[in-house]
């Protein structure tokens, strides 16, 4: 078999300069980088896997490039791409954007219905993941089947639409949706069945939105007004009468 040293090559000044980094950053690659590594993993699904060697090289190299400014990072950053983004897996077509104030309003979680601790699910996700709270921040309500967990205040618009999707693929399709309630706009959030990146939803004036995961959503608060969406509302319409309000109210639990 014909060896390619230009990949060969790659590699190996890829390696190096991991290491380069880990010596001269050692907080950054041994706190910092594997949940930026686990981020990438929940933002990036491999589909190759062959690109697995570049993915495990290439991620840390991003991740101090973009940190310090290194003319290698652009070049990386689209092999990364290359060899594992769902090319299928793109973000919706928007008309308009609807900008979210989003630290003023209240989030919600509901669940239709689970067997599962999800106490235990978001302790395992905070741990992995943000380490900005615990779960003494979370509220619980329990109306029979349904249950509906409210957030802390101050979760940031990534990490709550990241916990929706995280419920998602744990509990399944068409078993949990958030909500976001403020004074000026009110929405319903669930999963997209066709994409992995997607999440998607409605606003209670019947306006269709997407929000893509791999935006910067620290910036892009917004959401991806397109009415042409084709979404299934009909199942979360049938659960969602009661107010997430008035089911904390009735289980004796404060909103």
């Amino acid at each position: 078999m014909e060896r390619n040293y230009f990949i060969e090559g790659l590699f190996i000044l890829l390696g190096l300069g991991l290491i380069v980094a880990a010596i001269k950053y050692p907080k950054d690659a041994f706190v910092k980088l594997p949940l930026s590594i686990f981020h990438y993993a929940l933002a990036r699904p491999i589909l190759r896997i062959l690109s697995i060697p570049l993915l495990m090289i290439g991620i840390p190299i991003v991740y101090f490039g973009e940190k310090y400014d290194w003319r290698i990072t652009p070049t990386v950053s689209k092999l990364i791409d290359f060899g594992t983004k769902d090319k299928e897996d793109k973000s919706h077509k928007t008309t308009n954007n609807l900008k979210v104030n989003f630290k003023n309003g209240d989030k919600y979680l509901f669940v239709i219905s689970s067997t599962k601790d999800l106490k235990e699910l978001i302790t395992n996700f905070l741990e992995v993941l943000t380490g900005k709270h615990s779960i003494a921040d979370f509220k619980f309500a329990d109306k029979g089947k349904q249950k509906i967990i409210s957030f802390p205040k101050n979760i940031g618009f990534y990490d709550y639409h990241l916990l929706v999707q995280y419920f998602n693929g744990e509990l399944g399709d068409e078993n949990s949706f958030g909500v976001f309630k403020s004074s000026g706009l009110e929405y319903y959030v669930f999963q997209d069945k066709d994409t992995l990146n997607n999440l998607v939803g409605f606003t209670t004036d019947k306006k269709y939105f997407s929000i893509y995961l791999l935006d910067d959503l620290d910036k892009k608060q917004y959401l991806k007004i397109n009415q042409k969406l084709n979404l299934d509302t009909e199942w979360i319409e049938r659960v969602s009468g009661t107010t997430a309000s008035n089911v904390f109210a009735s289980s004796g639990v404060d909103a």
